[in-house]
Order: structure tokens, then sequence, then C-alpha cells
């Protein structure tokens, strides 16, 4: 992830400016819901967002630089994929186990 600062002069003033993503970009970044990055920052797992704050309304936005993505990258690479874990075999003796236990249930929510 890149630096770079983009400068441009407005007024006899100049204005800096650097990319900044929003916790909908980050979290695809990471492979993440939104919500399970807001749930580790509250956990404090990681850091507390920036938040804009101007009195616009827009206060409770939080931002994120691109040091704030590369941390998260790494912190949820060590954890495990997003999505279901992997099919693993399972026996005939576990399926039948399966089908009867679900049987059961039907037949339970049939009857009431």
């Amino acid at each position: 992830m890149s630096d770079e600062v983009i400068e441009l002069p407005i007024d006899n003033a100049h204005l800096f400016l650097k990319r900044l993503y929003t916790i909908g970009e980050v979290s695809k970044i990471v492979q993440r819901k939104p919500d399970t990055i807001r749930r580790y920052e509250r956990l404090g797992h990681l850091s507390e967002p920036k938040r804009i704050s101007d009195g616009s309304g827009l206060k409770n936005w939080r931002y994120y630089t691109e040091e704030d993505a590369s941390d998260m990258l790494t912190f949820f690479s060590g954890r495990k994929p997003p999505g279901r874990p992997p099919n693993k075999k399972i026996t005939n003796k576990e399926l039948r186990s399966k089908i009867r236990t679900l049987s059961t249930k039907a037949k339970k929510y049939r009857s009431n």
C-alpha cells in the first residue's frame, strides 16, 4: 500500500489528500462483513476507527487509511477464512443418524 499524498493548491493554501476507505470498502479488502469488523473493534482486537466529525451529520461515519486496512488484513489473515468450513467426509453411520434425526423432527413438527 502506498503512502502517496496528493497536494492541491487552493487559494494560497495547500490541501493534502490521502485515500480514505469506508467500512464497506475495507470489509471487501479483508473479506469480512462490516459487522465483523465492528465487533472486533468493540472487543478491542482492532484499533478504534477514526470518525468524521464536522457537525454535518456524518459524525458516525468510520473511515480508514491504507495502514488501517493493512493492519486489518494482517489480523484477519491469521484467522479462519470467511464462509462455511470445507466439507468433511462423513461416514454412512453419521449420515443415517442425521437422516433419523431429521425424520424424527419432521414427524414431531407434522404432529403439532
